[in-house]
C-alpha cells in the first residue's frame, strides 16, 4: 500500500509539472517579476483634450518642446525599470488661473508593474506566469503653472464659503509638511485617483508627497487668514439665510488682531470633533490651513508659455508586492535633478 501511494504521489507532481510547462515554462516567483527588464515608452498620443481653448494650437509645439525635456530628466533618474513598464505622456490640460494667463502643461508618467500569477487550478491559460498588471497607483506628475491634485475639486473647500463678488471662495486645504526633500519642503499630499475602498482605520495602499519650485522669494499662493475665512462663511450664511450667521459673526468679533491675521488652520471633516461648531483646530488634531491662487504672483507680461512655477507630485503603491514600484520612486527621488528643473522658471 506504502509503495501505491508513493507511486501516485509520484504521478501527482508529474502532472502538476506537465501543467506548468503547458502554462509557459516551469512557474513563476514574484521575484522573478521584480526582476524583469522593463522600458520606456513615450505615448505618441498627446493629452491636449481639454487645454485651454484661448491658447492657439498652433504654439502648442514650443510648450511640447520643454514637456520633452522633463521626460529626458525623468528617465536619467530611472534608469532601473526592472519590474515595471514606464509609460509617459505629456499634457496641455485646464484653462489659465488667471485670463489668458500662464499655461498649464507638463508630463504625467505612469509605472505598470509585473506581477507571479499563481500556480493554481484559477488561472489555467496563464498560471505560472509573469504578466504586465493594467492598473496601477504609481506616477510622477510634472507640471508647469498648475497646482495639479494640490488643487483638484477634492481639495477645494466649496460648502459654505462665497467670495467677495459673490462666487464661490477658491479655497483648498493645504497639506502638511513632511520634512524637507532637495532643500524643498516637502508636502505630505492626497493620493487621488486610485480605486479603492473605504476600510475604516485601514493602512493607505497608496501614498503620496509633492514640492513647489518657485522662483525665490516668490509664492503661487497664499496662506487664508482667520478673518478672511469668517468672513467668507459670512457671506454665505448670509445669503443662505443659515442658522450659524450670529454665531460666526460673534467669533469675528472675538477675534485679537494678531488672530485676524493668523492662518486659518481649519477640520477636515467637522465630525471629527464632538464639538460640531468648532471652527478652527490645530494641525496636531487634524486641521489643514487654506490657500487660495494668488493672481498677484503671475507676470502678464510674459509669453504664456513661460514656466513660472512647477508642482511635482508622485504617489506610489506601498505594500510588500510593490517592491519594483516603490524602487521606482526611490531612483526618482534620490536622482531628478532638480536643479535641471528649476532651471525651467522663466523667471
Amino acid at each position: 500500500m506504502a509503495k501505491h501511494r508513493s507511486i501516485f504521489a509520484a504521478l501527482f507532481l508529474v502532472s502538476l509539472a506537465g501543467d506548468a510547462a503547458v502554462a509557459g515554462t516551469q512557474p513563476c516567483t514574484d521575484e522573478m517579476a521584480w526582476a524583469k527588464p522593463g522600458s520606456w515608452t513615450v505615448r505618441a498620443e498627446d493629452d491636449d483634450a481639454m487645454a485651454d481653448r484661448s491658447y492657439p494650437k498652433a504654439q502648442y509645439p514650443v510648450a511640447f518642446a520643454k514637456a520633452d525635456r522633463v521626460v529626458a530628466l525623468l528617465k536619467q533618474a530611472i534608469p532601473n525599470l526592472n519590474g515595471v513598464e514606464a509609460r509617459s505622456y505629456r499634457t496641455i490640460r485646464g484653462s489659465s488661473y488667471i485670463k489668458n494667463g500662464a499655461l498649464k502643461y507638463g508630463v504625467n508618467a505612469l509605472f505598470l508593474g509585473y506581477y507571479c500569477v499563481p500556480n493554481t487550478p484559477s488561472f489555467p491559460k496563464v498560471r505560472g506566469q509573469v504578466r504586465l498588471g493594467d492598473e496601477t497607483g504609481t506616477w510622477i506628475y510634472i507640471d508647469f503653472n498648475n497646482f495639479s491634485w494640490l488643487a483638484n475639486e477634492s481639495e477645494m473647500l466649496r460648502h459654505g464659503l462665497l467670495a467677495k463678488d459673490g462666487g464661490v471662495a477658491p479655497y483648498y486645504y493645504f497639506p502638511k509638511q513632511g520634512g524637507e526633500w532637495r532643500g524643498l519642503p516637502l508636502l505630505v499630499a492626497p493620493a487621488y485617483g486610485v480605486r479603492t475602498f473605504a476600510v475604516r482605520n485601514a493602512p493607505p495602499s497608496v501614498r503620496a508627497e509633492a514640492v513647489i519650485i518657485a522662483p525665490e522669494g516668490h509664492k503661487p499662493y497664499r496662506f487664508i487668514t482667520r478673518k478672511e475665512y469668517l468672513e467668507a462663511r459670512i457671506r454665505y450664511e448670509q445669503k443662505q439665510k443659515g442658522p450659524d450667521l450670529e454665531m460666526l459673526r460673534a467669533a469675528l468679533a472675538a477675534l485679537t488682531p494678531e488672530e485676524r491675521k493668523a492662518d486659518a488652520i481649519v477640520p477636515r471633516s467637522r465630525y471629527l470633533y464632538k464639538d460640531k461648531k468648532k471652527i478652527f483646530a490645530t494641525e496636531a488634531e487634524g486641521g489643514q490651513r487654506i490657500f487660495g491662487i494668488s493672481a498677484r504672483f503671475f507676470d502678464k507680461n510674459l509669453p504664456r508659455h513661460a514656466v513660472q512655477f512647477i508642482t511635482v507630485y508622485w504617489k506610489w503603491d506601498v505594500g510588500p508586492n510593490n517592491t519594483a514600484k516603490q524602487r521606482v520612486i526611490r531612483q526618482f527621488k534620490e536622482n531628478l535633478d532638480v536643479q535641471a528643473l528649476r532651471a525651467m522658471l522663466d523667471r
